[in-house]
């Protein structure tokens, strides 16, 4: 029983530190889609239809950042499927 309770704990640890490093991973990639997209909603040069889509993309990303239960890579990932 003592042996499980190890396991457990392991297991626990060994998930927080994954799911740390993959939340790691995923938020400079998320920071520069979100920088280039509102870098597109305030370029001139890029068509109204482009900068609405951009728009519409941050809010959408906004929607899902509002929920703690998103990390970075999931909102990544469900933007991306």
């Amino acid at each position: 029983m003592k042996l499980l309770k190890k396991c457990g704990v392991v297991v626990i640890v060994t998930s927080l530190s994954v799911s740390a490093y993959a939340g790691d991973s995923c938020t400079p990639k998320l920071m520069k889609y979100v920088e280039t997209l509102t870098n597109n909603t305030n370029n001139q040069y890029v068509s109204q239809k482009q900068r609405e889509t951009s728009q519409n993309l941050l809010n959408k990303i906004a929607r899902l950042k509002s929920d703690k239960r998103n990390s970075d890579c999931a909102v990544f990932d469900k933007m991306f499927p």
